[in-house]
């Protein structure tokens, strides 16, 4: 089976994004013992490439690199043999590249333009981003007028996906809920409400991006849907959980 091929049939793709190499090396094990099959490790996670390489070992294992942004990256990625590359923005050398190595090329894309630059340059499936801001009306919009593409988001159906939640155990009963769940409110609220405070104060662990890209990059994380997950957000939570149960990860789907 071809890795594109591969890649739509299961389904679900995990993304290791973490602050240590041993994290990221404890999350990718820990994602394997659940039965996950398509990995991603993003190249912001320190030993990256230490990491795919150690998961290639398994042959049952497709795994690929994300947010790759430079050629040198692609080149990298290739050498120790991961099969995919995933971007975050539309970026033709890096399309280019990863053409040329025959790995299968996921670019970020928001706009036409982009779209249709990513379509030029050879791109095999097309990762809207971030599909939880630009949401399902924006996808349906940016796709008539190119068919035959395949979306990310469109195999995900567009809904918003959870990148991590606060859980507080039932059992410590309704108060303590409330309690925890009213402080942590407050918390994103005053977040949201100071924002610029808040990408400058995390600015000297971005990586080298600036104060744009990475007030954008937060944005992913800490948006309203932390607030209020709303109709749409705990619809992505239901379709999150029941592919999760259809492939076995879970035993049961949890309540909502």
């Amino acid at each position: 089976m071809k890795t594109v091929d591969k890649l739509l049939s299961e389904k679900m793709m995990t993304l290791v994004r973490c602050n240590t190499q041993s994290e990221g090396q404890e999350m990718a094990d820990a994602l394997v013992d659940a039965g996950v099959k398509v990995i991603e490790i993003t190249m912001t996670t320190p030993g990256a490439l230490k990491i795919i390489e150690k998961l290639l070992r398994n042959k049952d294992l497709l795994v690929g690199a994300g947010t790759v942004r430079t050629v040198k990256d692609v080149k990298k990625v290739e050498a120790i043999g991961a099969r995919f590359i995933v971007s975050p923005d539309t970026n033709e050398d890096v399309i280019a590249a990863t053409k040329k190595f025959k790995l299968v090329s996921m670019p970020g894309v928001s706009t036409p333009t982009e779209v249709g630059i990513a379509v030029d340059a050879g791109a095999d499936i097309l990762k809207l981003f971030p599909a939880s801001v630009l949401g399902p009306a924006h996808l349906k919009s940016i796709r008539e007028p190119f068919p035959n593409n395949r979306w990310w988001a469109r195999e995900t159906t567009g809904l918003p996906l959870p990148l991590g939640g606060n859980v507080v155990r039932r059992d410590l009963g309704d108060k303590t809920i409330s309690d925890v769940t009213e402080t942590l409110g407050e918390s994103v609220r005053y977040a949201l409400e100071h924002r610029q405070a808040g990408v400058r104060h995390a600015l000297p662990l971005s990586r080298g991006m600036d104060e744009k890209r990475t007030d954008k990059f937060i944005g992913m994380y800490v948006n309203d849907l932390t607030l209020d997950l709303g109709v749409r957000g705990r619809a992505g939570l239901k379709e999150f959980f029941g592919r999760s149960h259809a492939a076995g990860l879970i035993s049961q789907i949890p309540r909502i």
